[in-house]
């Protein structure tokens, strides 16, 4: 599919700009269509009611493991779509649970020129309430622990620090660290500063299977303390096979999905295929029009382009544990007189309701925080863009 310019203009950054400068913020501002627009809520809506069918949930989670299958009680906060804008509308590239900028971006909508559907960190804020509420009920939330590896070195990790400054303004403290500064004592999930109520996961260990997040995944099992987001949500949504599963149009009729809706989910999402041995030669003779993605991956990494594909990296791809995903190039758009940038849009999302957009910005083959003049761009709609 041929690539799309997106109309741009410059504006100035707003809020954050002077202290997080360095590739997070682009000065451009995107133009999202009154129609993308719809058909992206719809699509977020969508997804959401099928992620709720007993029948769907029966097939993915019958193979996702004991962690998984353990049911919290809370949808998950966090949620981030993430689509390609083309001539015929927007595809839906991926899910993330561990959907980072969330905060970040909120600062661009300090400048009024720009649309934000809804407060972006009230927002937040209701959403972790929401989370609390559903699990808890009305016991007090008193400390949150946002956990990542190695949280300093992380390349978002200035977010935390609005994270901790947001949830202070709440009344609830807040702790950064890496999963093995936790542990279980008398009964709670804990950290060198006290108890935890909830952990707000950055992590991409989604299944919490490595040895330092032993205390997490107890604590996640035996309710110990909130999760979120957690390993259900990740394996309702987040799992790359997934979206072979929601573009089907006849398996999500089957699953319970309306004619309309599924037709939706089919047109919004490219066509993903699960690498198997069955289907390797066919899937290598089409590899110039395919990425190659692991199930389980995230940020890019181990993601392969099939026109640069080798046979030694296809040899270990064959292996399992990969999707062939129709390529959908990412738009293209003009911020000053340097080589267009290229686009894609997040959606931060919970329980299938939009919280606001932002637009990323880079150049290469990957999304970066380091290319000159791209990073977090605000997204307006014509009907409410007024000139910036």
């Amino acid at each position: 599919m041929p690539e799309t310019d997106i109309p741009v203009s410059a504006i100035p950054i707003c809020r954050h700009n002077a202290a997080l400068a360095g590739g997070l913020y682009s000065a451009a501002c995107i133009t999202l269509s009154d129609a993308d627009h719809r058909i992206i809520t719809s699509l977020v809506r969508t997804v959401d009611k099928a992620i709720q069918l007993p029948a769907y949930r029966e097939a993915v989670l019958e193979s996702a493991g004991e962690v998984a299958a353990h049911d919290p009680g809370t949808p998950g906060a966090a949620i981030g779509f993430d689509f390609h804008l083309t001539k015929t509308g927007p595809k839906l590239i991926e899910i993330n649970t561990n959907a980072g900028g969330a905060l970040l971006s909120a600062g661009l909508f300090d400048n009024r020129h720009c649309l934000a559907l809804h407060d972006p960190e009230e927002e937040q804020l209701a959403m972790f309430a929401a989370e609390w509420r559903a699990w808890a009920g009305d016991r007090t939330l008193k400390r949150i622990a946002l956990v990542d590896d190695m949280p300093k070195k992380q390349p978002l990790r200035r977010e935390f620090d609005l994270y901790r400054e947001l949830f202070k303004g709440a009344g609830w403290e807040t702790v950064i660290c890496d999963p093995a500064e936790l542990a279980i004592q008398s009964g709670r999930l804990s950290h060198a500063a006290g108890p935890i109520d909830l952990v707000y996961n950055r992590l991409t260990d989604f299944a919490l299977e490595e040895v330092k997040c032993r205390a997490l995944r107890r604590a996640y099992l035996e309710g110990l303390a909130l999760i979120t987001p957690h390993p259900r949500a990740h394996a309702l949504l987040a799992d790359k096979s997934r979206l072979a599963l929601l573009g089907n149009r006849e398996a999500m009729l089957g699953l319970g999905l309306s004619e309309e809706e599924a037709g939706l989910l089919a047109t919004v999402i490219p066509e993903v295929t699960p690498v198997m041995p069955f289907n390797a030669d066919k899937l290598w003779a089409l590899r110039r029009k395919l990425y190659f993605k692991p199930i389980n991956g995230f940020g890019s990494r181990g993601v392969y382009n099939g026109a640069k594909l080798t046979r030694k990296v296809w040899g270990e791809i064959v292996k399992g544990g990969y999707v062939a995903q129709e390529t959908i190039p990412p738009s293209l758009c003009e911020v000053g007189e340097d080589a267009p940038l290229k686009l894609d849009l997040r959606a931060y999302t919970y329980q299938g309701r939009i919280q606001h957009y932002a637009a990323r910005l880079f150049r290469g083959q990957t999304l970066n925080f380091k290319t000159p003049g791209g990073g977090f761009a605000p997204v307006v709609l014509p009907s409410d863009r007024v000139a910036c």
